[in-house]
């Protein structure tokens, strides 16, 4: 049975300031834990991506990696995770144990799906073994101030992460 972990990870002045700018704020919140001076961030990645147009359209799941790198996080491809709960898996499935096993080294920035075709970033911020267990969860919208502090099944959050390189970034180990 896995430990409960909580990150004191602030959700005051966290929120995104528009519907395009989750994966902005999530940054921010994993740049704010460390204690990282959150203005390196846009200086970083507008090297390697159109930082004016993923501030105004969101943020290409293709482009997860290139920030990624350059904000030097540690990342995975949400297949990782998102595996379907197998016929004997009791409790957690394997998925929500892997994002669990990458969430005791520190909060993690995560791509989920809300519906085809459409993602959003939240940061989780810890897990309780309640019942089935659950994520614990800052989202940043609907901001534009603040974010939110929100839980979700560990299997149903784990199932929602997206494919693509990067969908789960820590930063350090």
């Amino acid at each position: 049975m896995p430990d409960n972990i909580k990150y004191n990870v602030p959700t005051l002045g966290a929120g995104q300031k528009t519907r395009q700018q989750c994966w902005y704020a999530s940054f921010k919140m994993i740049y704010n834990f460390k204690k990282f001076n959150t203005n390196q961030i846009k200086d970083r990645l507008q090297k390697v991506i159109d930082f004016d147009d993923a501030m105004k359209n969101g943020l290409y799941d293709t482009d997860y990696r290139k920030c990624g790198v350059a904000l030097e996080l540690h990342q995975w491809k949400g297949s990782e995770f998102n595996q379907e709960r197998g016929f004997f898996d009791v409790g957690m499935s394997d998925g929500g144990h892997a994002l669990y096993k990458k969430l005791k080294k520190g909060p993690l920035w995560v791509s989920r799906y809300v519906k085809k075709g459409s993602y959003h970033i939240t940061v989780v911020v810890g897990y309780n073994d309640d019942k089935n267990g659950y994520f614990i969860y800052n989202n940043p919208f609907p901001g534009p101030d603040n974010a939110i502090e929100k839980k979700m099944d560990a299997s149903i959050f784990a199932r929602q992460i997206t494919n693509a390189q990067g969908s789960v970034m820590r930063h350090g180990g």
